[in-house]
């Protein structure tokens, strides 16, 4: 009985280990920005693209036990701080970060904070999920402009042909009640089908 007992906790152990390696694999395998904290801000988990991400943004390592924000310029440790605490309170936010490149270029990460609860809905930490959007945010960039562009086509189409009806309509008009006058005159048979 107690060989049994021992041999299902082994097995769920070695499922958990195996249920871990699978989720560790997916949390590492991504080029998002991932981490979560504990209620004390301190890092419990986080991935390669974060730490990576981290060293190239503020030039200072970061690992697991550590909180984050003690490593952060003063003005953005006060910003994640305020934003933390409204997440420790249930709520789920997503926002939009722009960081620029060792080359100066603008970066557009999209950043979701959601609140990491237990089997009893106590709040007991923050998951972090960032993704960079720039592809995203400078195709829709590129979508408006050529909507103004053509939008603009179209409106100058317009002027054009207003434009133009206005200066084909006019002499028209002109040649018309001319042709009217001239009917009004004595005119030769000849002359009479050549105005008709």
């Amino acid at each position: 009985l107690l060989a049994e007992d021992i041999s299902s906790v082994k097995v769920t152990q070695r499922e958990l280990q195996t249920a871990k390696a699978n989720v560790t694999s997916l949390i590492e395998n991504t080029n998002d920005l991932i981490f979560s904290v504990d209620a004390q801000n301190r890092i419990t988990v986080l991935n390669s693209a974060f730490k990576n991400h981290f060293l190239e943004q503020y030039e200072k390592n970061i690992s697991e036990g550590d909180d984050y924000r003690l490593k952060l310029p003063e003005f953005e440790k006060q910003q994640w701080t305020m934003l933390c605490d409204r997440v420790l309170k249930g709520e789920k936010i997503t926002t939009q970060e722009t960081i620029a490149d060792e080359k100066g270029n603008k970066i557009y990460l999209e950043i979701s904070l959601n609140p990491i609860a237990d089997e009893n809905n106590f709040i007991t930490g923050i998951s972090f999920f960032g993704r960079d959007v720039t592809s995203r945010i400078v195709y829709e960039s590129e979508i408006i402009k050529a909507k103004e562009v053509a939008e603009d086509a179209t409106n100058a189409k317009s002027q054009f042909l207003a434009t133009m009806s206005h200066e084909i309509r006019t002499p028209l008009n002109g040649m018309l009640g001319m042709l009217e006058l001239l009917r009004t005159t004595n005119l030769t048979n000849k002359q009479r089908e050549y105005v008709n």
